[in-house]
């Protein structure tokens, strides 16, 4: 298909032009979208196996519940001094980073 003379159009019509997606593109992000889905999946059963050893696959401290959001899980080595879950200040023991997402 030739290029259209856009001076014929109406702003309605080249807005259009500009916004469609081709099928080629289309096709692009459902691949790229059922990838995504596929990551996720995986990097959900993995947090999902990580609960339930009950372990930090870090630092092997015990794992908690975070109650601010629905199956947030952290280490409980995670976090400022007075904040963490094992009583240990950061010279004691330093702050994991650990933390996964359930559901």
């Amino acid at each position: 298909m030739g290029r259209i003379d856009d001076r014929w159009l109406t702003r309605c019509q080249q807005r259009r032009l500009t916004v469609a997606m081709t099928l080629q593109e289309k096709r692009a992000r459902r691949a790229e979208r059922k990838a995504s889905e596929e990551r996720m999946k995986k990097s959900k059963e993995e947090a999902i196996e990580h609960v339930k050893r009950g372990t930090c696959p870090v630092c092997g401290e015990k794992l908690y519940r975070n109650l601010a959001l629905t199956g947030w899980w952290v280490c409980g080595s995670k976090g400022a001094d007075g904040f963490r879950r094992d009583g240990k200040t950061s010279v004691e023991k330093p702050s994991c980073y650990f933390q996964c997402f359930t559901d």
